[in-house]
């Protein structure tokens, strides 16, 4: 029986696992940070909403939501917190297969 095809150990393999950009790894970082703080205050706000009052732990959070919106500028954040923590992993994350 034949072996697999297999590159020699001196060659790099035909399909090297892609490296981040190290000038991108600070900007995944920062989306990771914020969509983190995003998605906390839109669950606190949430929990504010539903409880009448929750302990102010994104309390600065509160000045983005317009009066009488509340409880859609909570369901925002956390969708865009998501979208933004998620982006930030898609860029420093690399092939792991």
């Amino acid at each position: 029986m034949s072996a697999p095809d297999q590159s020699p150990p001196d060659q790099p393999s035909p399909h090297p696992h892609p490296q981040p950009d190290p000038a991108l790894l600070p900007v995944a970082a920062a989306g990771q940070v914020l969509g983190d703080v995003l998605t906390i205050g839109g669950l606190c706000g949430l929990l504010r909403e539903a409880f009448g009052w929750w302990p102010p732990l994104m309390g600065f959070l509160r000045h983005l939501t317009p009066a009488g919106y509340e409880i859609y500028s909570s369901i925002i954040m956390i969708v865009v917190g998501l979208l933004v923590a998620a982006a930030g992993s898609a860029i420093s994350r690399h092939d792991r297969t």
